[in-house]
Formats: structure tokens, C-alpha cells, sequence
């Protein structure tokens, strides 16, 4: 079982990439829905990905039972078909992605995801603050662990925004501050991905996906129909 993580795959990675919040998740889920497979590394790590990733998540799983999950997954498929991913680091919380499929994101078929920021604001508010007191201190405690990449005084002032539940203004501020330098995806269609696809509306972005990759020459050749 372990042969799919110390070989290349031979399945094709179509991948996911956009700016926080734009909703690869959330495309990624209905995707799955119309029947495509999907591989959702970080619902089976529990994390999402930055110091945030685990407010309102169960512990994660073992390395072991992790790697467990993603085999099973590529079993269950087509040796030679398609699967949608999310653009992942190689580390997702404290566990890692295996190295064949590190590759396979790499060199997989590229979907750029983009939304406004203010959509954005509110996909990151409404997945963050779903849970007891909003989240209040979790949020606060992982906004003090960037103290030394956005300094004490705006740590601070983050903080106290947090606490009094204002919380547009500090997503605002960590995506347009933070994170979109830290990922520098672009934020409108870019020549440099195989298709493009704005996410304000997601059911109709998963429906211009839907008919991307039903178009692929792999899918086509693998996959069969839906």
C-alpha cells in the first residue's frame, strides 16, 4: 500500500492555487459533489495551513493515519485519470505531505482561484468565528504568535479589534498585509494558469471548473464521464 508514497504518481493533479479566502475549499467540496475526485489534504490533516489553521478543528490526525487517508484516496481512483487538489507548502500543521504527491501539486495542471478582498473578508470571518465566543482568544493567541513579523503595537491594536468582535477591519489587514505578499498570487486571469476562475459567485466558479476539466485530454481518457 505504502508504493503510491515512494513512486511518482502516474494520476494527474489538477491544482488549486489562489489568495486566502478566494474559496478553494469551499470549490473543492462541490466539486467533489458533482462527482469529481478530490483530495482535501487539509480536512484530513485538520489544519488549514497558517498559525489560524487549527481554531474550530479536532486534533490532528498521526503522520501515519494522515498518510493512511492519502493512500487510500489514490487507490480508490483511476491509475492514470485526474484529481483536484489544493495548492499546499509541504507542511500542513505539524504533518507532512509525502513527497510523490508534493510533486504531483507541483507539476500538476494549474487553476488560478480570485475573489475581492471584501469577499474574501467574509468567507475568512464566517469560517473563523463559528464557535464558542466567536473565537475571540484563539484568534487573539494566534494573531500574538506574528508579533514579530507585524510588531508589538499592531499586534496590539489587532487584538483589541478582536476582542471588541470588529473583525472585518483585522482580516482585512492580515490578507491584504500578510498573506497576499506572503503567497503573491495574482489577483485577476493570469496567462501563467492553465484557466482562471472568479470565485464571487462559487457555485457558478465550480461549474466553469466542472467544465475545464471535463475537457482534459486525461479526463477524457481516464476518468470516463460523470
Amino acid at each position: 500500500m505504502n508504493g503510491y508514497l515512494v513512486k511518482e504518481l502516474t494520476q494527474t493533479a489538477v491544482v488549486l492555487h489562489g489568495l486566502t479566502g478566494v474559496g478553494k475549499t469551499e470549490v473543492l467540496e462541490l466539486l467533489e459533489q458533482k462527482g469529481l475526485p478530490a483530495l482535501d489534504l487539509e480536512g484530513l490533516a485538520r489544519h488549514r495551513g497558517s498559525v489560524y489553521g487549527k481554531i474550530g478543528l479536532p486534533p490532528s490526525p498521526t503522520q501515519k493515519a494522515f498518510e493512511g487517508e492519502i493512500v487510500r484516496f489514490l487507490s480508490s481512483i483511476d491509475k492514470k485519470g485526474i484529481f483536484i487538489v489544493e495548492c499546499e507548502s509541504r507542511r500542513v500543521g505539524n504533518l507532512l505531505i509525502p513527497l510523490p504527491l508534493m510533486n504531483a501539486i507541483r507539476n500538476g495542471i494549474r487553476v488560478l482561484l480570485y475573489a475581492p478582498l471584501a469577499e474574501r473578508v467574509g468567507r475568512i470571518r464566517k469560517i473563523y468565528t463559528d464557535g464558542p465566543a466567536h473565537n475571540v482568544e484563539k484568534l487573539q493567541e494566534a494573531t500574538s504568535s506574528l508579533v514579530k513579523r507585524l510588531g508589538r503595537a499592531r499586534v496590539e491594536e489587532l487584538n483589541k479589534m478582536l476582542g471588541e468582535r470588529n473583525f472585518d477591519p483585522v482580516f482585512a489587514y492580515l490578507l491584504a498585509k500578510y498573506y497576499d505578499p506572503l503567497y503573491k498570487y495574482p489577483e485577476r486571469p493570469s496567462k501563467e494558469y492553465d484557466c482562471s476562475v472568479d470565485t464571487s459567485d462559487v457555485e457558478k466558479a465550480a461549474m466553469q471548473i466542472l467544465n475545464f476539466i471535463t475537457g482534459l485530454p486525461e479526463y477524457k481518457s481516464h476518468n470516463g464521464k460523470l
